[in-house]
């Protein structure tokens, strides 16, 4: 997909599935440029758009899995499946480090976080101590 007024600063790292005859497709979206300790940076989350044909996406700019603080600023990364009537993603979230995230949907658009259900995180020490 192109940027456009919805989605002026990038789109990236899509996520695919067609359900009957609707393509569905997740993906992240820049917020716009912030700065934090003088250097620039943009926030991104995932966003969700929909196709009859899976080439033409009408995307209406809402975010569907949001940030749980002032502190986090990149979410992305989707892997997605729908399994037993309900959606499951697992995707990358961060403030100061990465981690893995986990949250469930019954439409794939509001999402329940379960970070605590992500079924990995940091180890105790050694080189996977600081983020994952």
């Amino acid at each position: 997909m192109e940027r456009n007024p919805i989605d002026p600063y990038f789109v990236s790292s899509p996520t695919v599935i067609k359900e009957d005859k609707i393509w569905k497709m997740w993906y992240i979206s820049g917020l716009g440029w912030q700065k934090n300790n003088d250097k620039l940076f943009i926030p991104y989350n995932i966003r969700y758009a929909e196709s009859l044909d899976g080439i033409n996406w009408e995307r209406n700019g809402k975010f569907c899995l949001d940030f749980k603080d002032s502190l986090e600023t990149r979410i992305g990364r989707a892997s997605i499946l729908k399994n037993n009537e309900k959606y499951k993603i697992w995707y990358s979230h961060a403030g100061e480090s990465y981690r893995i995230g986990y949250a469930e949907s019954v439409d794939g658009i509001k999402w329940e976080r379960k970070d605590e259900l992500a079924g990995i995180d940091v180890s105790e020490s050694g080189w996977d101590s600081e983020m994952i």
